[in-house]
């Protein structure tokens, strides 16, 4: 597994096999971002790094009616993601990373995408089936979409109808 960088308490952290570093993080801002980064001996790490400048494009944006929705698989999913058609990517100051201890008590990146902290996609909520999970899924998701064109989907799985979502 190639390794990423080291945390600020000097734990080793390494990619996962099918790599969930999304567009536009760097190799670079993602270093930066695990230097500032304290294990506290936890298993599961969640945070949100704020670079206060500038460090790219967010995906992800609050939406409204007016916006043209499309769902579809992304690569590596198991379900439908909400995207938005009519918008560009906004700035952003912030890198949302989630990490996981192994049991060599390195850590392994499950996600790092560039933007604030979101909620689960509702597929993942069906497939931990968390009523109250989902509930907060849902209700994330239908206010916010990835920008159309940002991840790469399955051929084939593009979709109108939210009722598969």
């Amino acid at each position: 597994m190639k390794q990423l960088g080291k945390l600020q308490t000097g734990e080793k952290v390494v990619d996962r096999f099918e790599s969930h570093i999304h567009p536009g993080v760097t190799a670079e801002i993602l270093e930066a971002a695990l230097k500032q980064i304290h294990s506290q001996d936890k298993d599961r790490i969640k945070v949100t790094i704020d670079f206060r400048e500038t460090i790219g494009h967010t995906h992800r944006v609050r939406t409204g009616p007016e916006d043209e929705i499309i769902y579809a698989q992304r690569c590596g999913r198991k379900g439908l993601t909400r995207f938005v058609k009519n918008r560009q990517p906004e700035p952003t100051s912030c890198l949302k990373i989630k990490l996981h201890r192994k049991k060599d008590k390195t850590y392994e990146l499950r996600t790092a995408y560039l933007g604030e902290a979101g909620e689960t996609e509702p597929w993942a909520a069906r497939l931990k089936e968390d009523a109250e999970l989902l509930e907060k899924a849902y209700a994330f998701w239908n206010e916010h979409a990835l920008y159309w064109g940002t991840e790469k989907v399955i051929p084939g799985t593009e979709t109108s109808n939210s009722d598969s979502f």
